[in-house]
């Protein structure tokens, strides 16, 4: 198949085999000669062809030794075009490949929200005596992005037959569902956070577990497994003693 040459003097298209070729049929410069060909350095005037034993110095660049079979022109346009099509085809790849990769990435973090964080810590005296109110401590902070929403407590009723519930800082409005006593609780922005002081008597002695639920919606979010040892009181010679009702 003929191969057609770009002229590198006036840009028009010679095919090969097609008079006046290998001149050029606009500017007649001669297109097979040493000065186009892929492995002549312009700069030396030499032939750095791999094969060639030593490097071959060239007098007349813009003709070709009769003996030379070893030319390779750089004006033929079909290689010219696909190299740039190579080219062009693998950009537009790289390029549709991260458009597709932060496609992927935006779809992921629409689709995915930011998990809330919040902090739940309840704590109280060590030392608790039967007859003697002590305050139950509960802190609850959002450290996280999201608003914490529909917040309660939530404790088993059975809880509060061992331990009455004098009073409660702030107050809280509660209700018994069921098997299990709630504390509804505001929502906490992010940075906010909430102390409670629960007031409980304890009613009997012995050891006594609980659990404490955090809640968000009807979701528990996080727990704390409470573990009471209560005394007898201290009786003090003379002073009025407590007998649960």
């Amino acid at each position: 198949m003929p191969r057609a040459y770009r002229c590198p003097n006036c840009g028009t298209i010679n095919m090969e085999g097609v008079p006046p070729f290998p001149l050029c049929s606009k500017c007649g410069i001669n297109l097979i000669c040493c000065r186009y060909c892929r492995f002549f350095n312009a700069k030396t005037l030499e032939c750095l062809h791999p094969l060639q034993m030593e490097v071959q110095s060239i007098t007349d660049p813009d003709t070709i030794p009769a003996s030379c079979d070893l030319f390779r022109s750089r004006l033929i346009v079909g290689e010219e075009l696909f190299r740039r099509r190579v080219a062009r085809t693998l950009g537009v790849t790289a390029a549709a490949a991260v458009v597709l990769v932060l496609l992927i990435w935006g779809l992921f973090l629409r689709g995915v929200k930011a998990q809330p964080e919040w902090e739940f810590a309840v704590t109280f005296p060590q030392q608790l005596l039967r007859g003697s109110y002590f305050p139950l401590n509960i802190r609850i902070a959002n450290t996280g992005a999201q608003p914490l929403e529909n917040l309660a407590l939530r404790f088993p009723s059975a809880f509060f037959s061992d331990f009455r519930l004098q009073s409660s800082i702030p107050t809280l409005f509660s209700e018994v569902r069921g098997d299990s006593t709630y504390f509804w609780l505001p929502s906490l922005g992010t940075g906010q956070s909430l102390i409670i002081q629960l007031y409980l008597l304890p009613l009997r002695e012995g050891s006594f577990s609980a659990k404490c639920d955090l809640l968000s919606g009807a979701e528990a979010i996080e727990s704390r497994f409470l573990r009471f040892r209560i005394a007898p009181p201290t009786r003090t010679p003379g002073a009025p003693t407590f007998s649960p009702s």
